[in-house]
């Protein structure tokens, strides 16, 4: 669909001719998925600190059980980022 869309609203020429080939995607059924929706935005955080920390391989090791442990550790980090280090409080 989106080859089709930039074709249809290009405007110029080079966009004119952009090649209709099909975009495939694939799901990887190793990352954990989350049952309650609430925890969507901490997991996404989750995967994405994963990621730069350890590679896909660590983002397979993600689960929802950990959510509760990485919020307190971002409260921690982002109290500190803001009114400096938590025990001089």
């Amino acid at each position: 669909m989106l080859p089709y869309l930039i074709r249809k609203a290009a405007s110029c020429e080079a966009m004119e001719t952009f090649k209709l080939t099909a975009l495939t995607f694939s799901k990887d059924t190793q990352v954990a998925q989350v049952e309650d929706r609430r925890h969507t935005g901490m997991m996404s955080f989750m995967f994405v600190e994963s990621h730069v920390s350890g590679g896909i391989a660590s983002v397979y090791s993600v689960s929802e059980d950990m959510i509760c442990e990485w919020a307190k550790k971002l409260a921690v980090e982002m109290f500190e980022l803001c009114c400096g280090d938590i025990e001089d409080v």
